[in-house]
């Protein structure tokens, strides 16, 4: 029986006519070209041959529905499109030029940026991020805890610095490994407003040192007049 399916597999390779198309890897939100190959009887089809396709988005609702491909001669053709939903998209293909035909289908996957990031990638990710959150609360609780006002604000400042940080580091791996575009989308907003904080935080810290220096001095003057700074 299997050796019957093996002969008869290797006929239909050459009575029918082929369909080539790689499966690849698309960005989200951006114009791509989708190419085929297309071999009818075993040869190059003719110049009125037709090759469509029919695409699903990944929940299976259509996205294309037999579009008709470009074709650029020699059997090739192309279309230009452009996904606009992250996930896994099955497509339908089928070439005829009147008297052969011949159909297959295939699978596109859609990322943030067109590429398929590795296990490697995830566990540096993951590494960085968990030191970078144990670092942030050692200086969380060192902040809280410690007596010296200099410090608390340096600890403080540093602080908002790595929570910074890994909010832009989770936001990457969201971006580069995670198909949920409105995470992305809030991690990239929180990026955002943490970053533009930096600013009035450097100016709120440099405001409290000079106040706490100034304080200081005052204090040494009223030391010096042998007046108490409370009294």
């Amino acid at each position: 029986m299997k050796n019957k399916i093996i002969i008869l597999s290797l006929m239909m390779l050459l009575v029918l006519p082929l369909v080539f198309a790689e499966t690849e890897i698309y960005p989200i939100n951006q114009n791509v070209d989708l190419k085929f190959t297309c071999t009818l009887n075993n040869a190059i089809p003719s110049a009125g041959t037709e090759y469509n396709i029919t695409i699903s988005y990944p929940n299976g609702s259509t996205f294309l529905n037999n579009v008709k491909t470009t074709s650029q001669g020699n059997g090739a053709f192309n279309y230009t499109t452009q996904f606009n939903t992250l996930g896994i998209y099955k497509i339908q293909m089928f070439c005829y030029d009147g008297v052969y035909s011949f159909s297959n289908e295939g699978i596109y996957e859609i990322t943030q940026n067109g590429t398929k990031p590795d296990s490697a990638g995830g566990i540096i990710y993951l590494i960085v991020i968990i030191i970078s959150f144990i670092l942030f609360l050692a200086c969380v609780i060192w902040c809280f805890n410690t007596p010296y006002k200099f410090l608390k604000l340096g600890l403080g400042l540093f602080s908002y610095i790595l929570l910074t940080w890994i909010i832009f580091i989770i936001w990457q791996m969201s971006y580069n490994y995670l198909n949920v575009n409105s995470l992305t989308e809030v991690l990239r907003l929180f990026f955002i407003i943490t970053t533009i904080g930096m600013f009035p935080a450097f100016i709120l810290t440099f405001l409290i040192i000079l106040k706490e220096i100034k304080d200081d001095i005052w204090e040494k003057k009223l030391l010096e007049r042998g007046i108490m700074p409370n009294g």
